[in-house]
């Protein structure tokens, strides 16, 4: 994968004022960069020129090659962001999640706690009280925002002044 490098020059004194992508590119100029891909395209058109007020834009198509971070192979034609090749992506994403590291949350003291304890500890507080619930109680939250139209003004849990007991039946 490549992309298209832009050069923006000074019409009158063919001096380079910028060159970069698309997206900054545009930037530069003030425009929308769907403007911009439109007006380079014109130069490929008979009788077009690639004018922007008192600036000329050309554009080329330029290809990318990047090294895998890992294994250190080249992706020849990969977009300029990719940080790994697919066989080392892979073995990333196993290794994160046979260890669980996409479903940890990092907590205030720095370790980590799994998603559904997180959950479980944040709603402990929670339960019994009349704002709490919702359909999905595994997901349940702090309804007060829509039972009284406005925010509680605290965070939820033990240190919550807005909380009231359900009546027992």
């Amino acid at each position: 994968m490549g992309r298209y490098l832009y050069t923006i020059k000074d019409r009158a004194s063919g001096e380079v004022l910028f060159v970069g992508g698309e997206g900054a590119s545009a930037q530069f100029l003030g425009c929308d960069p769907a403007y911009m891909s439109s007006l380079a395209r014109r130069e490929t058109a008979s009788g077009k020129r690639t004018i922007y007020g008192d600036k000329e834009v050309t554009r080329v198509w330029a290809e990318s090659s990047v090294q895998c971070q890992m294994c250190g192979i080249v992706l020849r034609n990969a977009h300029p962001n990719r940080k790994l090749c697919s066989n080392c992506a892979k073995k990333v994403k196993r290794k994160q999640s046979h260890e669980g590291i996409t479903m940890q949350s990092l907590q205030e003291d720095g370790t980590y706690i799994h998603i559904q304890e997180k959950q479980r500890q944040m709603q402990e507080e929670c339960r019994g009280c009349v704002y709490f619930g919702g359909e999905n109680y595994a997901n349940a939250t702090c309804n007060y925002i829509f039972v009284e139209g406005h925010s509680r003004g605290d965070r939820p849990g033990e240190k919550c002044s807005r909380r009231k007991e359900r009546q027992k039946k």
